[in-house]
């Protein structure tokens, strides 16, 4: 395949996962910017509770992950019995661990959320609202992996379609439950809480209305309940380290803002972390939707039984991550110069000194861009694209837990040095990632086809 072949390929398949990532990043900064106005207290509360969701969703992400691996290859050999196995697969480890957590918090709402601040206030509303949002991550499960499954066959349109959708749902049910507009009672931050919840039914409503009616590819519930001893293995094999990966990274990640919440500036590090990070996803769904793409490119290929070449391919597509990532960089420099710093942030922030930091926050990202766009494309694009998922699980946890993590802590906990510090500990991650991520690729260790043939498949069903 020719380079511009190569490109056409990948915008094909970039372009919808971009849109929808754009799309959800922005209508997710119009949700914390609603919830901001309430005051600082209520974003920090929202921020941490969803500190927790996003460890479910990171583990779920995990299975889906570990899951379209397989998809992907399969669907490159094109047996879609496997992948229908496969999905009752991911419908069962995401359902039960979110069913497990979800009801813990539900269960347990205040006592769970003030293990992530020592501000009673903030705990108090940060549970009200996981409360309520609890019973969203389980059917938010079954989503993601018939979304992802569709993504790894090369649909990553009927994603867009879906997410657009209910995030868009989501927002306009946030302003009326959140202000109280019009005949809506005014909730406040259990308004948001209440619109994610039906925005989560609708969005799981459509997406099997989507997938039944799908021609491309039939769902077959009875081999989805039967998946078999023999693909069983393989997932386990394959995808134990992916699951690993992003629960432990999840839960890594989750720690920053603990260790802000616990830090002086309390509400105001935390505050200023949250705007930051919420306008760094708009710029990061461009090498999002690049990795994601270059994942399918990959599986479907070796899938295929076409592994000659597959190490040129991997350093073009590459050259082409950085590049994006970038671009990313420099757009996100130039909305900060121009817009977010004189328009925006202000709105957002209660005081001069929030505004500044988030400000300087977001200028630490620009130049973090392109480093994250490679490891993310090496990582969760080729690594795992290419079943060397112990190899990428080892690096990002190594990153997280080996520098990260205590180097924040000391940063912030031990040497009082600021949330600035903190935060550039996180990005200083990515410096030592690229470089090993950079050797595991060009090891050529990731260049595997996991899938088998039909027949091996089916010894599993009695087993």
């Amino acid at each position: 395949m020719g380079q511009a072949g190569l490109t056409r390929r990948l915008l094909k398949l970039a372009v919808p996962i971009i849109l929808q990532n754009l799309v959800n990043s922005s209508l997710m900064l119009i949700d914390t910017f609603m919830v901001g106005t309430l005051g600082e207290t209520e974003l920090a509360a929202l921020t941490l509770a969803n500190t927790w969701f996003f460890v479910i969703s990171l583990f779920i992400f995990g299975v889906q992950s570990g899951m379209t691996v397989l998809v992907g290859q399969y669907w490159g050999r094109g047996d879609k019995d496997a992948i229908n196995r496969l999905l009752g697969i991911g419908f069962t480890l995401g359902g039960a661990f979110s069913l497990l957590v979800c009801g813990v918090i539900t269960a347990f709402p205040v006592q769970t959320m003030s293990l992530t601040t020592a501000d009673p206030s903030i705990a108090a509303v940060a549970a009200g609202y996981a409360r309520i949002v609890a019973p969203s991550m389980v059917l938010n499960s079954a989503v993601m992996m018939i979304l992802g499954a569709q993504r790894a066959m090369e649909n990553p349109r009927m994603g867009m379609n879906v997410l657009i959708m209910s995030m868009s749902v989501n927002t306009v049910l946030n302003y009326l439950l959140i202000f109280g507009i019009g005949p809506f009672p005014e909730l406040g931050v259990r308004g948001a809480a209440a619109a994610t919840l039906l925005a989560r039914v609708l969005e799981i409503a459509v997406t099997f209305l989507f997938a039944v009616r799908d021609t491309r590819f039939t769902l077959r519930p009875r081999l989805m309940l039967r998946p078999g001893r023999v693909l069983w293995g393989d997932y386990l094999r394959i995808c134990l380290p992916v699951i690993g990966n992003e629960a432990l990274w999840g839960l890594g990640f989750s720690l920053f803002p603990v260790i802000l919440g616990y830090m002086p500036s309390g509400a105001s590090g935390v505050a200023a972390y949250a705007i930051a990070l919420n306008i760094e996803r708009v710029a990061a769904a461009l090498y999002f939707g690049v990795g994601h793409a270059i994942a399918v490119v990959i599986c479907k290929e070796l899938g295929s039984g076409r592994k000659e070449g597959m190490y040129a391919m991997g350093k073009a597509l590459l050259r082409r991550a950085l590049l994006v990532g970038a671009v990313a960089g420099a757009l996100l420099a130039a909305l900060t110069a121009f817009v977010l710093s004189p328009r925006l942030i202000p709105l957002f922030a209660e005081n001069a000194a929030t505004e500044r930091l988030a400000r300087l926050m977001l200028l630490i990202s620009c130049v973090a861009a392109p480093a994250r766009s490679f490891n993310f494309t090496v990582i969760v694009g080729i690594l795992r694209g290419g079943g060397d998922t112990k190899a990428a699980m080892i690096i990002d946890i190594v990153s997280m837990y080996g520098l990260a993590v205590p180097l924040a802590a000391l940063a912030g906990l031990v040497f009082r040095r600021g949330a600035l510090a903190v935060f550039c500990v996180m990005v200083f991650e990515e410096v030592w990632k690229l470089a090993v991520s950079f050797w595991r690729f060009r090891r050529k260790k990731w260049i595997r086809d996991v899938t088998r043939p039909a027949d091996a498949l089916q010894e599993g069903d009695h087993a």
